[in-house]
């Protein structure tokens, strides 16, 4: 085994579930619309995909597998299948995908190709007191953040 006894012990988190109405539109949205690399190797299918951004996966589930493997049903969900419009209504969920961004330019530019892609910009990016940011709603409606974050202005705050 490589490296120490503490090392191999330590928790680690290296993916994201998310569970979609639909696996292909959601694959498309997350690859072809914001640009992230499908997982090599793995088969895109009804049920689930993966995307891959700086070594975190996000998993693209179907909603079904979430009653059919975890055994729980979800919330403002009980049809299984919400139109886009009814996802970015629903109201916060208390998760946000966050994406980091290198330039205050960039932030603009994966906000106007999320919206091109289908995503409900929920609020136009601006200053914050911890950097540039601005929020989309998915095609889910699943919250995401894209945020440059200006080091130099910030430097107690740490991010690996």
């Amino acid at each position: 085994m490589e490296g120490s006894e503490e090392q191999q012990k330590k928790l680690r988190m290296n993916s994201v579930l998310l569970f979609v109405n639909d696996v292909k539109k959601s694959t498309d949205f997350y690859h072809e619309g914001l640009g992230l690399e499908l997982v090599p190797g793995f088969e895109i299918s009804d049920d689930t995909a993966f995307v891959v951004i700086d070594g975190i996966c996000i998993g693209l589930s179907a909603k079904r597998l979430a009653r059919d493997v975890m055994k729980t049903e979800l919330a403002n969900d009980n049809q299984g299948q919400l139109s886009v419009e009814e996802a970015q209504n629903l109201p916060f969920n208390g998760t946000v995908l966050l994406f980091a961004a290198n330039s205050e330019q960039e932030v603009d530019e994966v906000m106007e190709k999320a919206k091109k892609a289908g995503a409900k910009i929920h609020a136009q990016p601006e200053k914050k007191p911890w950097g540039y940011v601005g929020f989309f709603r998915d095609l889910d409606g699943y919250f995401c953040e894209v945020m440059y974050w200006n080091k130099t202005e910030h430097t107690h705050i740490v991010v690996a």
